[in-house]
């Protein structure tokens, strides 16, 4: 039986454009099969970018987020005429102090939270309960072939530090330099 791996396919820094050369996005993203078993793959990805990346401060809120959007994606994937092969993708940004969770499905319906006179009993859409709650906005867009993303955007107020050359696979946060 083989172990499916939740490291990222790619982590990059990536430079956002001329007029400030000095600001850094990183971004990691990683595919994962149609199963109850992603939700679990998705956390340990975002656990450990967070942790490449020098900012291990927002890893709950965004495990939790990770979670719950995977969930329903594998939720709503399964239910869609996907095919052999079904992924669900789960893409992290952090840059300009927000770190952006998205989770592309196939399925094309609109997420959205029950409504408060909902029945009170029902046992989905709570999740998004959650992600309302503890990020600091959520969204959703159609994708143009079929699809959607499903995104959510968590405060980050860890500075991005410049980050040394890989060691053994993994990125290192450099120790800030005071200075005078």
């Amino acid at each position: 039986m083989s172990r499916r791996s939740s490291a990222p396919e790619a982590v990059a820094d990536v430079a956002t454009g001329a007029e400030d050369a000095r600001r850094v996005c990183r971004v990691a993203g990683v595919r994962l099969p149609v199963s109850l078993e992603s939700a679990r793959l998705a956390r340990e990805f975002v656990r450990h970018a967070l942790i490449i990346w020098g900012v291990p401060g927002r890893g709950d809120d965004a495990e939790l987020i990770v979670s719950e959007l995977v969930a329903n994606a594998v939720t709503h994937t399964s239910g869609a005429d996907t095919g052999e092969g079904a992924v669900v993708e789960v893409r992290l940004r952090l840059c300009d102090a927000c770190l952006r969770v998205e989770v592309w499905d196939a399925g094309d319906g609109e997420p959205g939270i029950p409504g408060r006179s909902d029945d009170a009993e029902a046992e989905s859409g709570r999740g998004l309960f959650l992600v309302e709650a503890l990020s600091r906005r959520w969204g959703s867009r159609l994708m143009t072939d079929h699809g959607k993303v499903v995104w959510a955007e968590l405060p980050c107020p860890e500075t991005l530090l410049p980050m040394t050359p890989p060691v053994d696979g993994l990125m290192r946060a450099r120790t800030p330099v005071k200075r005078g």
